[in-house]
């Protein structure tokens, strides 16, 4: 083979290297921007309300802690982040459970984007309790607008559903701890939160059992008081429950019998209404009471028992 053949080989080769080079860059390219592509918009989605990725920047405020997670460590295959405050014998420990997907919840409340955690409080003796925490958007900066203590389970609490719907931050838990015998047992309850000047208001835990329309929290009532809502079927016995009001100390002033508007066969959520006629003593001690609405249990076992608990305000009285 003479020198011309040779030479002609070697660019022929050259020629076949830069075209397959340039192809491979150009496979190679279109993959990291397509890859990148889809990284970027599934972020952007994400941070319509929910900043998971940079959950890590955001700042959180629990009583007199205020902390960001960016500070805090990881655990095993950075599942989990937690935050430690205070000294030896003052430990409080927050984690965040990254990868589960009930421990927060994105949406809209009366137009304004929000986002929200749950967040584990471990502070000695080996009490851990659920927090709520609610970010807003603000011209593209989520900050805290206010956080709640769940109520107290009396063992363990697992969030089933966590979801913003109808204005309203919803939490489905189950509550776990042993019962009189000593047996694991698991009881469902429903939250809902509203948010209202900035603060979080919890409505009934029970709100998915019986709802009161008329007295509501904290309303000053006067006689006759006029009662009225929902309840399930099941919270009635042949079309009835028994209503109870209190005074502060406790002694019942009143007491009746709710009657279902409709058929109360049905697990459904059936009308009802009652009336009360009642005298408070005017040198009371406080102005405050309480309206019970008690399931009909008509077992009498104590483990059928329950019960909504309404705070209310008598009126004319100091």
């Amino acid at each position: 083979m003479n020198k011309s053949k040779i030479l002609v080989f070697v660019l022929i080769l050259i020629f076949l290297g830069v075209i397959v080079y340039s192809n491979q860059k150009g496979l190679f390219v279109s993959l990291k921007n397509a890859y990148n592509d889809t990284n970027i918009t599934q972020m952007q989605n994400m941070l319509k309300f929910n900043p998971m990725n940079d959950i890590s920047y955001l700042e959180f405020t629990y009583e007199e802690d205020t902390f960001s997670l960016k500070k805090a460590q990881t655990g095993k295959d950075n599942y989990a982040f937690e935050y430690r405050a205070g000294d030896q014998s003052t430990m409080r420990v927050y984690t965040f459970m990254r990868n589960d997907p009930n421990l927060y919840a994105g949406g809209e409340i009366d137009g304004a984007k929000i986002i929200a955690f749950v967040l584990w409080r471990g502070s000695g003796a080996n009490i851990i309790e659920p927090i709520l925490f609610v970010f807003g958007n603000n011209d593209d900066v989520w900050q805290q607008i206010t956080y709640a203590k769940l109520p107290p389970d009396g063992g363990r609490t697992t969030i089933d559903k966590f979801y913003i719907q109808d204005n309203s931050i919803i939490l489905d838990v189950k509550t776990s701890g042993p019962d009189k015998n000593y047996h694991e047992t698991y009881v469902p309850k429903h939250y809902i939160y509203k948010l209202n000047n900035n603060e979080l208001e919890i409505e009934s835990e029970k709100a998915d059992l019986i709802r009161l329309d008329t007295p509501l929290p904290n309303q000053t009532i006067s006689s006759p008081l006029t009662i009225k809502g929902y309840a399930r079927g099941n919270w009635f016995f042949e079309a009835s429950f028994p209503v109870i009001l209190t005074d502060w100390d406790g002694l019942i002033i009143a007491q009746g019998i709710a009657q279902a508007k409709d058929n109360w066969m049905t697990l459904d959520f059936v009308p009802f209404e009652a009336r009360l006629d009642f005298t408070i003593d005017k040198q009371v001690y406080s102005n405050k009471g309480t309206l019970i609405l008690r399931k009909d249990n008509p077992t009498g076992l104590s483990e059928f028992d329950d019960a909504l608990e309404i705070p209310i305000i008598f009126s004319n009285i100091k």
